[in-house]
């Protein structure tokens, strides 16, 4: 099946239209013209071509014959045309030289003038002289094709500015009315294509035109409406998922909890009391070895692990240890100096310049012994993270009270940042800790119903930033 044939484009048809229009108008304007010079000619050259020749035959009949050549000689010096006198024997007596007409003998017959247009000019054989004087006959031709020349020259003239007028006109009132509105309705088509909103089209055209203007506004506004409820759902969706996300990683994390709670107990139960008899069965062997000998280096190291052991499942009983403990109304400036006292005097402390800073005055209810057991892991980790340099402070932003535990170690790298509290993950080498620490340290503080991040950059050092409530009690969930 052929395919359609596209027309051209609208200003290529308008361009097309205005030039059929020009044409035409100068067609008609011509023919106009012609009509109305025809009719001119047929109604004034001819008549005045008679009079002229009546007038001249009377002067040349009241002369006499010897008055011809000068009469003759005026009248083509006034312009009237061209003039001759032939006689009846069609010689030529006085004026232009030409041959002697056809109708000479019928005018001298009959005595009537003679007169037509021959070639676009008047032609007037008119009968001269009468009783007693010699029979003539005068031919007239009138000289008009200068003025006819004049006349095609004005007719050119007319129909060129009729033409340019039209041409002009018809390029304005199309440009305005037509080119225009179709040019601002196409830009405006354009940019809702491209999913601009807010287009608004000036609907200062004609009536069909105004009338696909607005129905173009009404869509730029109902493709704005709609673009705004798709962001608005796309936000409440974003924010839905990012909830939904936070319960899922909530809900892991407790069931992780919950299976650690379960171990933990069990781990307690099994191997607390036979792990509490061999440490004090070393211990009794260490007392009945002499200190020097191979065997007492043995039970040393043998006791160094139990302790281990004993360290470790002390670690789980604390993550494994219900909420809600006792929640005492407590000095913060004495929380964190008795927790900086508790690890001056250890040996990794020894090099490290440890600082507390907080108001004297400043109270807030928390479980004091777990809020201490947290203090002691930042510290611990802050010492083991190589730092030279451990501030403790606190301070009230925005009616929550601020613990910063900041320190210079070598820094948390950033892919380790979001495993950070989960337990039984650590930065630790193998064997060097148990995970516990810090999901411990997040489980209490969730506790008092606050919350813990950190901020850390390699070989920069590391800050833990715990936000709680002035007056907290504790979690609902207990942990």
């Amino acid at each position: 099946m052929d395919a359609p044939r596209r027309r051209p484009g609208l200003r290529v048809e308008v361009g097309l239209n205005l030039v059929l229009l020009t044409v035409v108008v100068a067609a008609l304007n011509l023919g106009i013209f012609l009509l109305l010079n025809q009719r001119d000619r047929l109604h004034s050259g001819l008549p005045l071509a008679e009079h002229s020749a009546q007038l001249i035959a009377a002067q040349l009949t009241l002369g006499g014959t010897g008055s011809y050549v000068a009469t003759l000689a005026e009248a083509q010096k006034a312009g009237l045309g061209e003039l001759s006198l032939f006689a009846p024997s069609g010689r030529l007596i006085a004026g232009s030289p030409a041959e002697a007409p056809e109708e000479l003998g019928a005018v001298l017959s009959t005595r009537r003038p003679e007169s037509r247009m021959v070639e676009g000019e008047a032609e007037v054989l008119q009968p001269v002289g009468g009783p007693g004087r010699p029979n003539a006959v005068l031919r007239l031709r009138s000289e008009e094709q200068k003025g006819e020349a004049d006349l095609w020259t004005m007719a050119l003239l007319h129909m060129s500015l009729s033409a340019l007028a039209v041409l002009i006109f018809g390029t304005v009132l199309f440009q305005r009315s037509l080119l225009l509105p179709f040019e601002r309705l196409r830009q405006a088509a354009a940019a809702i294509a491209r999913g601009e909103t807010g287009v608004e089209i000036s609907e200062d055209a004609p009536a069909e035109l105004a009338e696909l203007a607005a129905s173009l506004n009404q869509l730029s506004a109902a493709l704005a409406r709609y673009q705004e409820r798709t962001r608005s759902q796309l936000t409440h969706l974003e924010a839905t998922n990012a909830e939904l996300r936070t319960a899922q990683d909530a809900l892991v994390q407790t069931e992780k909890l919950a299976s650690v709670g379960r171990l933990a107990a069990g781990l307690a139960h099994e191997l607390g009391n036979p792990l509490t008899a061999v440490r004090g069965y070393l211990a009794l062997l260490k007392m009945e070895t002499p200190g020097n000998s191979e065997t007492a280096e043995v039970l040393a190291r043998c006791q160094t692990d139990v302790e281990r052991m004993h360290g470790i499942l002390r670690d789980l009983l604390d993550f494994s240890r219900p909420g809600g403990g006792i929640f005492t109304k407590v000095s913060l400036h004495h929380l964190l100096e008795e927790a900086a006292r508790s690890v001056r005097h250890q040996p990794a402390f020894r090099s490290i310049r440890l600082q507390v800073e907080a108001p004297t005055d400043l109270h807030f209810s928390a479980d004091p012994n777990r809020m201490h057991q947290v203090l002691l892991n930042l510290l611990l980790n802050a010492a083991e993270a190589g730092a030279s340099r451990i501030e403790l402070t606190g301070e009230v932003k925005e009616g929550d009270l601020l613990l910063r535990c900041h320190d210079n170690g070598h820094g948390i790298q950033t892919e380790q940042l979001p495993r950070l509290f989960e337990p039984f993950y650590t930065t630790r080498p193998p064997g060097a800790g148990t995970g516990l620490g810090l999901a411990v340290v997040q489980q209490v503080i969730r506790q008092h119903q606050g919350r813990i991040h950190v901020e850390s950059e390699p070989e920069r050092g590391s800050t833990f930033i715990i936000t709680l409530p002035l007056a907290p009690g504790p979690s609902p969930s207990g942990g």
